[in-house]
């Protein structure tokens, strides 16, 4: 079987209280073919320090730091402009991965030529790392197709995407569409080829926000006009579900 290299796509904001186990966890991946892009966006905390520690551990963690506070959309794509593989995985750097993941994932891809990208079940914890509750997430692509909404049909941070099978342009975020920028470049995806699930649970996604219902809320726009160019721009075609759904369980972080 091909060993590709797999690019995991890692921001980090003051996330030194989880980092040092989100990079264990990568770097004891089942596939060891892998390199680990880390930028971190200007933390307040000890993330940066944490960072050049495991660096100097494991020459397949790249890292480097931004001169301020830039955002997510931006850190993301600074990642992306200095990864080299043919995989790209995306991790939050509050959250873990399971030894498989990325290994179960790259054999979905290697295995259906029409998918673009996979993702897995989590496991929703809590502060105290007590579960809260098991993903739903549909596994065929015409649920998603119709319901690309992240944090509803799919959790975009532990998608794996095949990067040689989209033009390079549709992996690129956009800061006027916070907080649903992922939703945005799912619904690119979606374009080009089919998007699934896996059945397992391979990551754990800690729920730590506080008030995120009315913050999501105020958002509300920025998620009408990435509906209005998926329909204008790319004929994509909603659920009825997906037009009427609660912002607040689009992002669950």
């Amino acid at each position: 079987m091909d060993q590709p290299l797999i690019s995991v796509i890692l921001p980090v904001y003051n996330a030194a209280e989880y980092l040092a186990e989100c990079l264990e966890q990568l770097l004891e991946q089942s596939y060891s073919n892998l390199e680990i892009i880390a930028i971190d966006d200007f933390s307040r905390d000890n993330s940066f320090k944490i960072l050049q520690k495991y660096s100097k551990q494991d020459k397949r963690l790249h890292i480097a730091r931004n001169v301020k506070h830039y955002g997510i959309a931006l850190t993301l794509n600074r990642c992306l402009k200095h990864s080299n593989g043919t995989l790209i995985a995306f991790m939050n750097a509050k959250d873990a991965s399971y030894k498989y993941r990325l290994e179960r994932q790259l054999k979905y891809l290697q295995d259906h030529e029409k998918a673009v990208a996979v993702g897995v079940q989590c496991r929703y914890a809590n502060e105290k790392q007590q579960t809260m509750s098991i993903s739903e997430f549909p596994a065929g692509n015409m649920e998603l197709y119709k319901t690309p909404m992240d944090g509803v049909s799919l959790l975009f941070e532990n998608l794996m995407v095949h990067k040689l099978r989209i033009p390079r342009d549709v992996l690129h975020f956009k800061t006027n569409t916070y907080p649903f920028i992922y939703t945005d470049v799912v619904i690119k995806l979606s374009k080009y080829g089919e998007i699934a699930n896996l059945s397992q649970v391979l990551y754990t996604k800690r729920v730590l926000a506080k008030g995120r219902a009315h913050s999501q809320r105020l958002h509300f726009p920025s998620l009408a006009k990435i509906w209005f160019r998926a329909i204008t721009v790319y004929d994509h075609k909603f659920s009825m579900r997906s037009l009427v759904l609660n912002p607040l369980l689009t992002n669950l972080k």
